[in-house]
Order: C-alpha cells, then structure tokens, then sequence
C-alpha cells in the first residue's frame, strides 16, 4: 500500500488493496507452486468432522448397555496393576490392580477361629478387622524387601501398598474402603518432590479419576525440609508449567513456602538415605503419631485361647500315639 492523498476515492483504493492483500499472495503462490490451489480448494471445500469425543459420547450409553448385557451384568474397564499391596501376620501380597482389589475388597471378612484337626488351629481372616492399625503407602515399590527384613507390617499391624509413582485409581478405592470405612489413619511415603507432594494431595482430595466416598485422616510420613539435611540433591525434574502455577500446586498439596523455594530447583530422594535412617525415621513418626497395635476384643481373644489351646493338647496327643506306636513296632520286630 502506497502512500497518497487523503481522499475519498484513494481511501477506496486503500481498503480494496487490505482486503485482497491476502488473496494476492495466495495467488502468487498458486502460480509458483500448482499443488497449492488443491489446498485452497480443500479448506474452502472441507466440512466440520465430528471429533472422537463427540462420537464416543453419542454411543457410550448404547455400547455400555451392550457390554454389560442391557445392565444386568457388571461391567467396568480394568487397569492392570501398578504395584502390591500387603497385609501384616497373612503374608498376602495381592496386585494394586481393579480386578485384584475388586476381589479382595468383596472377600473381607471378619476374623474366624478355625478350629484344630489334622492341621493346628489357625486365624481366618481377610483384612483390617483384628489385623490392621493403619495403611502405609510408598511411592516406590522397591523398599519391599527392607520392610520385610525389619518386620515392619507384624511390627506395627500395617497395610503397605506401594505403588510406580501417583496412586493408581485402584490403590485409591482400596484406601476408600479399608480406612474409611473402618477409621483407620493412612501414613504416605513419599520424595521430597513435586511428584511426591502430588501424590500426598491426590491421597487426601477427589480428582477427576477418583472421587472418595469417605473422610481419611491422612498423614504425611514423606520426607520434608527437616528430613533432608546432609542428603544428597537432585535437579529437580523439568516441567513445562510456569513457575507461578507450580508454586501454588505445591502450596495446595501441603509444601511450605520454604520447602518451595527448593522444591522448584531440587529434589531429594527416599533413596538418598541409608536402609536404617529410612527405617528410623519411619517408626519415629509413626510413633509421634501415637500408633498402637491392634488388639482384638476379650471374646475373641479368648476364643482364640481356647482354640489354640486344645490344639497344643491334641498335638501333644497325637505325638504319645506316634510314640506308643513306634514302641509297639520294635517289640513286635524283638519279638519275631
């Protein structure tokens, strides 16, 4: 656009050369490159596609009913499992998957005195009545085998689901029902990270994914600022979300504005600290907290007694008759 006199026919020619502008330099590049006007013709051309949102959501209740035999069968999408849970005293270690957990969810059970047989009496029981003081969650799945050698689950009556990262929707609805609905507090392990103060938060409110049909006390075991002196730092992971933004996600999840300031730069590892430090720093907040063990009514400790009793009173029975049996055996063999 040239610069001319203002005028009214010259205004004309100003706005005609703006609006054609584009289409000039469309053309232009239709003469130097052929393929171009196919182009064009197809954007002039294309008609809105229905995206596969919109098309999944026009026959999500028709495909539901035909899946789930016109609502008369159960029918859920299934997630494998992302970790393992474990209870104390049964040595159970189930997979933290929808199937796994929808089954021993619908398994749990009060506890039963089996009485002795053949077999010694034993305790028959599936989940936290008479068994759990608390759950434990560790974001990691390899400090397994150091709660094991140290006891910890007999120890301290716990569940411990460990997971890859944040709770799978599966650990969460596990959580739901085993502390909700029998007020036990929920202990989570975590890093000294931003993932590990998301997992703290998405522990103790509703997501998209999951919405908790019960109030659990959840406290925080991960590592904190106090935690962290004299271990080893890490760049902290990159993120693409602004550093304003993050702040307040870490202030939503439980970080002090101390914690933050190294939060956005560093992080800290549960793996930076020895086995026994680990472990030390486990049972003194568990302690801090007050946790005690589980202990089961008089009617079932006695009960119990009983059971357990006539059991060391019939094996005591049983090894007379193998003894007497084997003396017969040799005074017949003397004998002959």
């Amino acid at each position: 656009m040239t610069d001319r006199p203002r005028n009214i026919a010259n205004d004309i020619l100003d706005a005609v050369e703006t609006a054609t502008s584009k289409w000039t330099r469309q053309k232009k590049s239709e003469e130097r490159h052929p393929g171009m006007i196919r182009y064009r013709t197809s954007r002039i051309t294309r008609e809105s596609r229905t995206t596969q949102k919109e098309a999944a959501w026009e026959v999500m209740e028709q495909a539901y009913m035909a899946a789930s035999g016109n609502n008369t069968l159960d029918w859920n999408v299934v997630y494998d499992a992302r970790g393992h849970f474990m209870e104390p005293h049964t040595n159970r270690r189930i997979g933290c998957g929808t199937i796994e957990v929808g089954n021993y969810l619908h398994a749990l059970k009060e506890p039963d005195i089996v009485a002795a047989e053949f077999a010694d009496a034993s305790v028959d029981i599936v989940g936290p009545s008479g068994n759990l003081a608390a759950v434990l969650f560790c974001e990691k799945e390899g400090f397994n085998p150091l709660f094991r050698a140290v006891n910890l689950a007999n120890r301290y009556d716990l569940m411990i689901i460990s997971t890859k990262g944040v709770s799978v929707t599966a650990a969460r609805r596990l959580i739901d029902n085993v502390c909700g609905d029998h007020d036990l507090p929920l202990f989570v392990l975590h890093d000294f990270d931003v993932a590990g103060f998301l997992i703290l938060g998405t522990l103790q409110r509703d997501t998209r994914r999951y919405q908790f049909s019960s109030d659990v006390e959840v406290i925080d075991l991960g590592l904190r600022l106090a935690d962290i002196a004299g271990l080893e730092r890490e760049p902290a992971a990159a993120s693409r979300v602004n550093a304003n933004i993050l702040r307040g996600q870490l202030a939503e999840n439980g970080a002090a504005n101390s914690e933050i300031d190294i939060l956005l730069d560093e992080r800290v590892e549960l793996n930076a600290m020895t086995s026994d430090a680990l472990v030390k720093m486990i049972e003194r907040k568990l302690q801090a907290y007050g946790l005690e063990k589980v202990r089961p009514d008089e009617d079932l400790l006695a009960e119990t007694y009983r059971a357990f009793h006539r059991s060391q009173e019939l094996r005591k029975k049983f090894e007379q008759i193998r003894d007497e049996s084997g003396e017969s055996k040799s005074s017949l063999r003397r004998t002959c």
